[in-house]
């Protein structure tokens, strides 16, 4: 309740700590209390411009079977990167492109790809130039396992933005191991963009590697691994660059760091007791790409 309250005097700081708290804590016995605590914190979560945690838990609304015009405007707004107070009014054109946009996400969530991809090819083809519908679109065609078609969407962003965080990051992320080489031009440019975006700088070391750039590599992992110190994927990174460039006493301490962190966390998993929504994990590679690739405000 103390969140709820916060939530109505606007200190959305404040709510924000306590609404995720009692997410994650779980609302027990009164499933509309619930409710009214997910929507008010995908609110909050979009007001401060977390539109990957806000997406994550409008989602959570709707796979309850919550289908209402203003959760449906909220994804919209997620999948576009809009705070709702920067949203177009209602009855204009912008506002359409938001709740058709939502209408789509939601078909994504029930996993009716090809009705979603539709409506989504229609709004690209009225509104080619809106922002971040591409980039939207591009994530749309992620969750559907088309990536060659994920990666024209995203170009087409950056055709409109060159310097797009969140286009620039998924094209590097999904080239990742099928195409290294053409993704390193994207990871370059994204950390051009956000020099201080640790997992930007993740990912570029990833790619370094992987091409065979271990020297380029290891400053970019050395960066990431001082902001994400509790993921053992930095460390895993870190000790096959050490090992490629024939430092093996440190390697084998990254090593011993990534098995140590690793049976940490799946312990954690193990003894967690489950949410009320459940718990989908998922590594580094996507969850951290989720949380941090929105793009800056215009």
């Amino acid at each position: 309740m103390l969140g709820l309250c916060q939530v109505e005097l606007k200190q959305d700081d404040l709510a924000l700590n306590n609404l995720s708290l009692a997410q994650h804590l779980g609302v027990q016995n009164d499933r509309q209390l619930q409710h009214v605590v997910l929507y008010q914190l995908g609110s909050v979560q979009l007001r401060k411009r977390k539109f990957g945690d806000a997406m994550n838990t409008i989602t959570l609304l709707l796979k309850d079977g919550i289908r209402s015009p203003e959760v449906v405007t909220s994804l919209g707004m997620a999948a576009l990167t809009i705070q709702p107070q920067n949203a177009p009014p209602v009855g204009t054109a912008g506002r359409d492109v938001i709740d058709r946009v939502g209408s789509a996400e939601l078909l994504a969530v029930l996993k009716d790809f090809a009705a979603a991809q539709e409506t989504f090819t229609l709004l690209a083809t009225e509104y080619p130039t809106y922002p971040n519908l591409h980039f939207a679109f591009g994530r749309l065609y992620l969750d559907a396992h088309k990536t060659d078609e994920a990666v024209l969407e995203f170009q087409k962003e950056l055709q409109q933005n060159p310097k797009h965080l969140g286009a620039l990051l998924e094209i590097a992320a999904v080239r990742y191991r099928l195409d290294s080489a053409e993704g390193i031009k994207y990871a370059e440019q994204a950390v051009k963009v956000s020099p201080q975006l640790a997992f930007a700088h993740y990912l570029l070391g990833l790619l370094y590697l992987d091409t065979g750039k271990a020297a380029e590599a290891l400053p970019e992992l050395q960066f990431a691994q001082k902001a994400f110190p509790g993921e053992a994927q930095v460390y895993f990174a870190l000790g096959n660059t050490y090992a490629k460039l024939g430092r093996k006493e440190d390697a084998a301490r990254m090593r011993a760091q990534f098995i140590r962190l690793n049976a940490a966390r799946k312990t954690q998993k193990e003894s967690s007791d489950p949410s009320v929504y459940g718990d989908e994990a998922s590594g580094l590679l996507s969850e951290k790409l989720r949380q941090q690739s929105s793009p800056p405000p215009n």
